[in-house]
């Protein structure tokens, strides 16, 4: 994005208390936020389900997706990258690399595969014990 240029002033850029200063800083909020969401879970939980149940509810336009694994919405100002990551347990560790890239975590979990529940409370815990997760919003 350009600058603005306030004319009349020696200089020809905008003072702080100027006009145009004020309207060139709230384009700047206008500007798209990327945001990119961590899609986990143990492998069959439903993630590619709970991620297409979301790209419905959000009603978003679809853009072009940058990777395998990866669904990009634009939801009004917002640029949001759904990252779904491998369940498999020989998987689970190359998770920590996306952490300190995300904003969010989505853990889904299956409510009928109660014989796994333990290994998915083991498994969200070790998440949530990460330094790069801390602070981040959680959707269960």
């Amino acid at each position: 994005m350009g600058r603005v240029l306030c004319p009349g002033a020696s200089s020809g850029h905008c003072s702080p208390g100027s006009t145009a200063f004020f309207w060139d800083a709230h384009l700047l909020l206008l500007l798209p936020r990327k945001v990119t969401l961590l899609v986990m879970g143990l492998d069959n939980a439903g993630k590619t389900s709970v991620i297409v149940d979301i790209e419905r509810a959000l009603a978003g336009e679809a853009l072009p997706d940058a990777q395998p694994g990866q669904r990009r919405l634009r939801v009004e100002r917002l640029e949001v990258t759904l990252l779904e990551l491998p369940g498999a347990q020989r998987s689970r560790s190359a998770w920590r690399s996306h952490y300190s890239r995300a904003h969010g975590l989505l853990f889904v979990l299956d409510s009928g595969d109660l014989p796994r529940m333990e290994e998915a409370r083991k498994v969200l815990s070790r998440v949530l014990s990460h330094p790069d997760v801390s602070g981040k919003p959680l959707l269960l």
